[in-house]
């Protein structure tokens, strides 16, 4: 657990004054380390150590607390070491000043890295449907217009498959919204767990899903419809008896179909309505 809320953060600091500071740390200690330094030094030096943790600790949170607290644990060992030497008052000092410093980073980092993942928390849940746990409508736009452009750059091409559940208004009509919504539930799963780790998928709303595709074709679209279709119809849920739950979708790709993440979409969009008015429980092609 530690080791991933570690790897989370440093890949979300600045890496470039992450590494500064810690150089200044690193200056500090070797200065201690260097011989007998003089009274005044030694306090401007504790100071500074003092204040360089502390804002490292702000700034990145856990990560920048443990790593700090433990080179500053270095300089504090060493002047507590040279006061049992010399009995000198100007080591012991600064020495105490580093350790209440140490202890109040070890604070500040927790504070710093509990909120940080209360706003990651609220962030993810602002993208998240609350029903299927997949990602929301609103994040879908944002998400596939940053596909678009990063395909641009790249010269990669980017599916789009449009799901929309069959005769789900049947279902809410006949056994009720609840068993409507285990419905959805099932699938959203079904849907997260037949895509690859590259593709994104998207609760739209209502019984519409989505599932952007980046380096995709046509082969590759039908295999993971194909395996939704195939999990969907095995789903037994309490009440519908022998219904048979199904999918129609439609497909459209970048930059085959369109130029564009909203004509991508409506192509898509347009597939799906088209085999579902037709003989529904299939993927239609653009």
């Amino acid at each position: 657990m530690l080791l991933k809320i570690l790897k989370r953060r440093y890949s979300l600091i600045n890496k470039k004054l992450f590494t500064y500071m810690l150089v200044v740390m690193t200056c500090l200690l070797l200065i201690i380390y260097s011989g007998n330094i003089s009274p005044t030094l030694s306090m401007v030096i504790g100071a500074l150590l003092n204040f360089t943790i502390v804002i490292i600790a702000l700034l990145f949170g856990s990560i920048g607390a443990i790593i700090a607290s433990f080179l500053n644990s270095v300089g504090f060992l060493r002047l507590f070491q040279a006061y049992l030497k010399t009995s000198e008052i100007h080591y012991f000092t600064s020495a105490c000043f580093i350790f209440s410093t140490i202890l109040s980073v070890i604070l500040i980092g927790y504070i710093v890295e509990k909120n940080q993942l209360l706003r990651d928390s609220l962030t993810e849940n602002a993208i998240t449907d609350e029903l299927t746990q997949l990602k929301n409508f609103k994040n879908f736009h944002i998400t596939i217009c940053n596909y678009i452009e990063k395909c641009k750059e790249i010269d990669e091409t980017l599916g789009l498959i449009i799901l929309d559940v069959d005769n789900f208004k049947t279902i809410n009509d006949t056994y009720g919204h609840q068993i409507g919504d285990e419905v959805l539930k099932n699938i959203g799963s079904i849907i997260n767990g037949n895509t690859r780790n590259q593709d994104t998928a998207f609760r739209l709303g209502g019984d519409e899903f989505a599932i952007i595709i980046p380096g995709s074709s046509k082969k590759t679209a039908k295999s993971i419809f194909d395996r939704i279709q195939s999990n969907c119809n095995k789903l037994s849920i309490p009440v519908t008896g022998s219904m048979t739950i199904s999918l129609s979708a439609g497909y459209a790709s970048y930059p085959c179909d369109c130029d564009n993440a909203h004509d991508l979409f409506k192509i898509a969009d347009d597939a799906m309505y088209k085999i579902k008015f037709s003989q529904k429980g299939d993927l239609q092609f653009a």
